[in-house]
């Protein structure tokens, strides 16, 4: 019961963690399906690589941090409810990535 509360968080954590390393090596060309796509950035090749790679760094530590929250609810589960374990790791997705959005829109408007 206590994997599948996890589960989520952890394959979240992986997949942010995978999708963030070709970003921050400027592997990934302007698209519309992966990076971060904004009209800005989608409009010139001298925006999208910083503004990629800046965002690839904070996609990569919202996705260590659901990693390393996740291990913390394992290890505190026999003291905490499933119903707790499954809120906080809600809110440890959606927490980092609209603080991490913020953060790249404020980087974004000074390039």
């Amino acid at each position: 019961m206590l994997i599948v509360s996890l589960l989520p968080l952890l394959v979240i954590g992986l997949i942010e963690v995978g999708l963030a390393i070709p970003m921050i090596l400027h592997r990934v060309p302007p698209n519309v399906w992966y990076g971060f796509r904004t009209a800005k950035t989608l409009a010139d090749k001298e925006i999208w690589y910083p503004a990629n790679a800046f965002a690839g760094k904070l996609l990569l530590v919202t996705g260590i941090l659901a990693l390393i929250l996740a291990g913390i609810l394992w290890w505190l589960h026999p003291r905490i409810s499933f119903v707790v374990i499954e809120v906080v790791s809600l809110a440890g997705i959606l927490v980092p990535l609209g603080v991490a959005l913020g953060i790249n829109l404020l980087y974004l408007s000074r390039l």
